[in-house]
């Protein structure tokens, strides 16, 4: 009895703590959070209140800001443009916001692909395959074009998204990657493929857009640090993942 007790009363504070957690309580869902660092998945389950998630947030982007010195953020500003075109370009009947698909969550974070191609899924009427010869240059082109991407006006069709070894830092190790999605507009479907290399790459991207670990902004008295992460010092001296638009 004893032991339900407390297992109740933990409960209870735990309830009470997500309470408090109220604008910013699915944030980490969001593709603002796409590139959350597994360390910072665990600070960001320690922040207990909008304040200290207002924080966190601050510093999740200072963190990644290539020009700190100024007042406009330039990787933020970058990746709210991707997310915008992602919205138009990959929305859908069950993702009314399409940087919220898959195909959505892999272009925020890897940009515009090499190459994309889309082919009818067995069974679907037709059957030829069509490249849209995106052919974009290394660095990704502009962070918010989606042309090309998949035709949402065709059902049942896997779109395979080419990205060149070249397209990111050689020091990443991240190899030629293809992405594959499984795609049905009339249905809503939007399903990518399962490939560990591409996980990887989305993991190794968001490692790497830390370029200003200790998340302070230089003369404007600083970003607060995130709730339990250390005062790491310096930039990380590695090129930032989105170019400049």
């Amino acid at each position: 009895m004893k032991k339900l007790a407390l297992v109740l009363a933990g409960a209870a504070i735990s309830a009470a703590a997500l309470a408090q957690l109220t604008k910013y309580k699915d944030w980490a869902k969001s593709p603002d959070a796409y590139f959350l660092t597994a360390e910072e998945k665990t600070q960001w389950a320690a922040v207990k209140s909008d304040d200290e998630a207002e924080k966190f947030i601050s510093t999740y982007w200072a963190k990644r800001d290539p020009n700190p010195s100024t007042a406009q953020n330039e990787f933020r500003d970058a990746i709210q443009r991707r997310i915008a075109a992602a919205d138009e370009q990959f929305k859908s009947r069950r993702y009314a916001k399409g940087s919220e698909s898959p195909r959505g969550r892999v272009f925020v974070v890897l940009g515009a692909p090499s190459r994309a191609s889309q082919a009818r899924m067995a069974g679907a009427d037709g059957g030829a395959t069509a490249d849209t010869g995106l052919g974009r240059p290394a660095g990704g082109g502009a962070p918010g074009s989606t042309s090309g991407l998949g035709d949402q006006s065709s059902s049942a069709v896997v779109v395979t998204w080419t990205y060149d070894k070249d397209k990111f830092d050689a020091s990443w190790g991240i190899p030629e990657l293809k992405a594959r999605f499984n795609v049905d507009a009339a249905r809503g479907v939007d399903e990518m493929s399962r490939d560990a290399a591409v996980e990887k790459a989305i993991l190794t991207v968001a490692d790497k857009t830390v370029v200003n670990p200790s998340g302070v902004v230089a003369g404007a008295g600083g970003a607060a640090p995130a709730p339990g992460a250390p005062a790491a010092a310096g930039a990380a001296g590695s090129k930032p993942a989105v170019p400049p638009a």
